[in-house]
């Protein structure tokens, strides 16, 4: 089979750029984790105060639903 040449041979998307950066977030410090944890609750929680009741429900439908097919994927596995 021959080689595929381009952007179709990289299927894993294995790229000097995304092994950088997959190695910094890796090396990152016990105190950088807990900076970058809490920055990002933080803006969850700023998202979520200023979501419609509409968009709440929306959001609440669609993790119910993701977590039916979890499920569902699972039992139908075993």
């Amino acid at each position: 089979m021959p080689r595929l040449c381009g952007r179709r041979g990289n299927i894993r998307r294995l790229t000097r750029n995304s092994q950088l950066v997959q190695n910094r977030w890796l090396n990152r410090s016990a105190e950088d984790q807990l900076t970058d944890n809490e920055n990002l609750r933080n803006q969850i929680a700023i998202t979520r105060t200023n979501e419609s009741q509409e968009q709440r429900n929306e959001r609440h439908r669609v993790n119910t639903l993701r977590q039916r097919l979890a499920r569902q994927r699972v039992t139908d596995t075993l």
